[in-house]
């Protein structure tokens, strides 16, 4: 199945008599019949995560029915030539009453079709739920906050780091990924045609409704180095929204998402924890105009959720007509109040929440011990137990710089950190071999650690080479110390540590290494 289609769909036929549909009703990537309503039922409630397309066949005698339509699993309902009907309290999954079975089918593959559809425009939520501030912070991160963290520390070195060559392949590869099977060879085009295009004016990508969602789908597939393929327009919105005025008085801004049950859920368990509910949001300040988008997907069987967006002074959003405006790349927020109104909307009160979330942001970088910048990103992605999202992001940065650049070898070193802190010791030698390959001796002139921040006194175990700076040869020395030392192999880690000191010309580099050789020599002479 292509990236994107759900797999979590299922057509049920249950059959109360004799006549039998078959698979001819439809092209559902499952499809179950029963003739027993215990083992019906037994499957039913066993997919905990499928939405389940019920076709209720020949009359309607049992009255175990009643049951299985109100499951949570179910997501329509067909009655194909029956005797008395049953309804769902939910009469909106109520999809039809068919004599036709060609009716049946056109109707249900329409649903599925919808279904399918609305996957590719159900917005995605990340949460980050209340943390315990006196215990270490990653070991109690589970699935979703690590996925709330990364995509938030991406959209942190996204701005500095070198704009990668993407080519022409590259954007139609992309465009055919995100929307196989959803779009006409004429949109997908125009989808091309808007990611190629450099325009400088970002009235033209926020109003430009595939901007928003090819967004949302290169964001729906949990990869942060996909959003490279935007990376251009990304930054460009990023740094105007910087740049734009501040707000002076409180107001209140209104989105509207499409979202699934299991994000709804998450929603009403996360008050008074942090949310971010997309990476490019287009707010507007009419709440009639929001109400009347979000009435309008209720009335289609979608979920709906209308955001109710309190801003305080000092925050910045940049105007693009009198109506609407553009939050900052990945808009952190704060729960407030989640509430079901007669009309199925669900309205959520969220509160811009930035400024509180940066305290969570220093405990990260403490924690993993190394300033996050474009080079360490992938130790932080190891560091939240992403391994492979790590080791592709070092490769597809290693494929997209040129030869010559002058932070190959940083790369290399911070690939060879990773596989050694895996145990995969060959490897991280491969890699430090090409690190110092690429490194240059030191200059007589010590290159400056441009950090202004205490936490970060101690020479980290990565590199944190900065732009327009070079890895130099000592520090590869000593990230190769660091590896050695943390596995107890202490002879190897104190050679290393006397040829960073000697190739190093950096006073604080200095201090370390002396410190750990001191260390070191008096753990050797205790054992």
């Amino acid at each position: 199945m292509p990236i994107g289609i759900p797999s979590n769909e299922c057509v049920v036929i249950f059959h109360c008599d004799d006549y039998f549909l078959f698979s001819t009703v439809s092209n559902s990537s499952c499809l179950k019949e029963f003739t027993d309503i215990g083992n019906c039922i037994k499957f039913i409630t066993e997919q905990s995560q499928t939405e389940i397309f019920l076709v209720i066949s020949g009359k309607t005698a049992t009255t175990a029915l009643e049951t299985i339509l109100n499951f949570r699993q179910i997501h329509a309902v067909y009655y194909f030539r029956p005797s008395d009907i049953k309804y769902p309290t939910d009469r909106r999954k109520l999809s039809g009453i068919f004599n036709n079975s060609e009716d049946l089918a056109k109707q249900l593959n329409k649903d599925i079709s919808f279904f399918r559809e609305q996957h590719f425009h159900t917005s995605r939520i990340d949460v980050l739920t209340i943390i315990d501030h006196q215990k270490e912070l990653i070991p109690q991160l589970n699935e979703k906050q690590i996925d709330f963290i990364k995509f938030q520390l991406f959209i942190d070195i996204l701005q500095q780091t070198p704009i990668v060559e993407i080519t022409s392949e590259d954007i139609v590869q992309k465009c055919n990924q995100l929307f196989a099977r959803t779009t006409s060879k004429q949109q997908s085009n125009l989808n091309v045609h808007m990611l190629c295009t450099d325009n400088e004016q970002l009235n033209s990508f926020a109003q430009y409704p595939d901007f928003s969602q090819v967004v949302l789908r290169l964001h729906q597939l949990n990869e942060p180095l996909n959003l490279f393929i935007l990376q251009k327009q990304l930054v460009d919105i990023q740094q105007r929204v910087l740049e734009s005025t501040a707000v002076s008085v409180p107001l209140t801004v209104y989105l509207t998402k499409i979202i699934s049950k299991d994000d709804l859920e998450l929603i009403h368990s996360s008050c008074g924890g942090f949310i971010n509910v997309g990476i490019f949001l287009l707010g507007t300040k009419s709440l009639l105009t929001a109400r009347d988008i979000a009435r309008k997907a209720v009335n289609n069987g979608l979920i709906s959720v209308l955001f109710e967006i309190g801003i305080v002074d000092d925050i910045h959003l940049l105007t693009i007509d009198s109506d609407r405006v553009v939050f900052r790349l990945g808009a952190i927020f704060h729960v407030e109040s989640v509430n079901l109104a007669p009309d199925g909307v669900r309205y959520v009160r969220i509160k811009y929440s930035d400024s509180q979330y940066q305290i969570i942001k220093k405990q990260i970088q403490l924690e993993a011990g190394v300033k996050l910048s474009w080079l360490t990103f992938g130790n932080y992605l190891y560091f939240l137990n992403r391994f492979e999202q790590a080791i592709n992001y070092y490769n597809y940065l290693l494929d997209k710089l040129p030869p010559e650049h002058t932070d190959r070898s940083s790369i290399y070193n911070n690939m060879g950190l990773i596989y050694a802190l895996s145990n995969k010791k060959d490897d991280a030698k491969k890699l430090y071999d090409k690190a110092l390959k690429c490194a240059k001796p030191i200059s007589s002139v010590a290159v400056n650690d441009e950090s202004d921040d205490e936490y970060y006194s101690q020479m980290p175990v990565a590199d944190i080479t900065l732009p327009e700076t070079i890895t130099h040869r000592s520090t590869i020395f000593g990230t190769i110390g660091d590896s050695y030392y943390k596995t107890n192999q202490f002879k190897l880690a104190l050679d290393y540590y006397k040829k960073a000191l000697e190739s190093s010309n950096e006073p604080q580099c200095h201090s370390y290494y002396q410190r750990m050789i001191r260390t070191i020599t008096k753990k050797i002479m205790t054992i």
